[in-house]
């Protein structure tokens, strides 16, 4: 920093005061050339003579030296050509100025419809054919349907659910309605008189020594003891044609319901329900599963129980309840 010395101390320069030395250096040094070059041309001289410039500010330095050229310009040019062959290159199918160059067409698409193959078709038949073994099938005709297999399952399953339910329940049906619309109903032909897990096998059928008189004679039926009230099912569908006190040496209170099952005649005997216990009357049309009594415990009984006979043949004698049951496949009617 330039400073100037004064009887109050050394003050600091101003920007202005400094251009006027730097002026007043530069006249200085200009006069004393120009005394320089009076007395050269005074006397003869054959040297070049060199023209003295004038001294120059800061400004006019800068007004002199030549202005940049901007390249915005060429840019924005440049930009707008790219934009053009992009918009317009796609729609003309070709880029340049070749001669000769023509749109090339996209190659024509024919739709072909020899693989497809409707999902429905065969798919119950297949399901029904294949469902004994409790695997969902899918037929060659499905193989192509990503989804085929998914919904075979899924009926198949359904399918043997219905089996394991009783015709007093309500059967569970999908939200999409597919098993709905193909599967048909399963009618259950022959149930058990009580659900599984309501009661226990006591006394079976055959000769046996009488709990309450001490003979010896032959049960015609099986006990299946229970708490009083428990729901007693028809086994099949039918027709009551007794619900009243005990005949032929049965005690009461008796429902019989006749059925035909399998082409045969056949009886179903239900016995010991009280009489506020018995819950149809004779002539009444019944389906297999429905609810016809409660268990009680009336007439010569020890204990709340059902005694169930199965009478069949030509003369409509008493057979095994348990093993008939089983030949003609009786289900678990379901909790109703």
């Amino acid at each position: 920093m330039t400073i100037c010395a004064h009887d109050n101390g050394a003050t600091p320069l101003t920007r202005r005061q400094i251009r006027e030395r730097k002026r007043a250096t530069l006249a200085k040094i200009a006069d004393a050339v120009a005394s320089d070059e009076a007395e050269k041309s005074a006397a003869p001289d054959t040297t070049d003579q060199t023209a003295t410039l004038p001294v120059l500010t800061r400004r006019e330095l800068r007004l002199a030296q030549p202005k940049k050229r901007t390249v915005l310009a060429p840019r924005l040019a440049i930009a707008a050509s790219l934009g053009a062959l992009t918009i317009a290159a796609p729609l003309t199918g070709f880029i340049g100025s070749q001669e000769g160059a023509t749109a090339q067409a996209l190659p024509n698409i024919e739709p072909t419809t020899s693989h497809i193959v409707p999902a429905v078709s065969g798919f119950a038949e297949a399901v029904v054919s294949n469902e004994a073994e409790g695997t969902a099938a899918v037929p060659s005709s499905l193989q192509e349907d990503p989804v085929a297999a998914t919904r075979a399952t899924t009926l198949s399953a359904s399918r043997t659910l219905d089996r394991t339910i009783g015709a007093c329940e309500t059967p569970i049906e999908g939200a999409s309605g597919l098993r709905s619309a193909l599967q048909k109903k399963v009618e259950r032909s022959v149930v058990m008189p009580m659900t599984a897990g309501s009661y226990r096998n006591t006394s079976p059928y055959g000769t046996r020594v009488h709990p309450i008189f001490g003979t010896v004679s032959k049960h015609e039926g099986t006990d299946m003891a229970a708490p009083v009230g428990t729901p007693i099912h028809a086994v099949a569908d039918g027709t009551v044609i007794h619900a009243g006190n005990g005949i032929q040496g049965r005690s009461s209170m008796l429902v019989i319901i006749e059925h035909e099952i399998n082409g045969q005649k056949v009886q179903t005997w239900y016995v010991h329900m009280f009489r506020n216990g018995v819950y149809v009357s004779e002539g009444q049309k019944v389906k297999a599963g429905d609810v016809i009594g409660g268990v009680g415990n009336y007439g010569n009984s020890t204990g709340p129980h059902l005694h169930f006979e199965v009478h069949t043949g030509p003369n409509m004698q008493t057979v095994d309840p348990l093993p008939w049951l089983k030949q003609v496949g009786a289900v678990n009617p379901g909790a109703c």
